[in-house]
């Protein structure tokens, strides 16, 4: 009989495994022994367990990423999404799935848009960009290190990150009104003084 493995998982559910065979020491002579594996039917019964369940607790949720989709353009900048949901793996073993992701809160949610640049276009007509309702994700972070301007399109607590320089302009529904915009800077929230146009305003 082996020693148990490891657990295969500290949380959500493992396994440790152990070596257990049906063998028989035979002594020679001068001392030396040698080991002879037998079938199981040969050993006293019931043969001792081999496995057992471990990790038997709730695992911390956590953020899932998908894999990142197509550029949203054929040439030029364009957008790629991936989907980002909030699981956790409970104890015995099964997935749970948190919409809204209230679980995941307190963890900073990776980003679910990113720029893509598939190259200058021949045409203006080479290029197209997403409509405005193509973002569906309540909860977006854009970052761009591109040195033209860009349009970009965020629901209602999405984010982007901006880089020295960068100019910018809002636009906002005009039921949005109220909605409060704030910029973080060395981890400390901000006023964020911007020029905002209310409004309808598709791109």
């Amino acid at each position: 009989i082996g020693e148990m493995s490891q657990c295969s998982h500290t949380c959500g559910g493992g396994l440790r495994t152990r070596k257990v065979r049906c063998v028989r020491r035979i002594s020679r002579t001068g001392g030396a022994e040698s080991t002879l594996i037998l079938p199981d039917g040969q050993c006293p019964q019931p043969k001792p367990i081999s496995n057992e369940a471990c990790g038997l607790v709730d695992c911390p949720a956590a953020w899932k990423t998908g894999n990142w989709g197509q550029c949203s353009t054929t040439c030029g900048p364009g957008e790629q999404r991936r989907e980002v949901t909030c699981e956790q793996r409970v104890a015995d073993g099964q997935l749970k799935h948190f919409y809204p992701p209230i679980q995941c809160r307190h963890i900073e949610k990776p980003p679910t848009v990113q720029l893509c640049d598939l190259g200058v276009c021949n045409s203006l007509a080479d290029s197209t960009f997403p409509e405005k309702d193509e973002i569906s994700s309540p909860m977006s972070t854009l970052t761009s290190q591109h040195g033209h301007s860009r349009k970009l399109t965020l629901n209602i607590g999405g984010s982007a990150k901006l880089f020295v320089g960068t100019s910018l302009k809002v636009f906002l529904l005009d039921n949005y009104f109220s909605v409060k915009l704030f910029f973080t800077a060395n981890h400390c929230k901000r006023d964020f003084h911007i020029i905002v146009a209310i409004g309808w305003k598709y791109y």
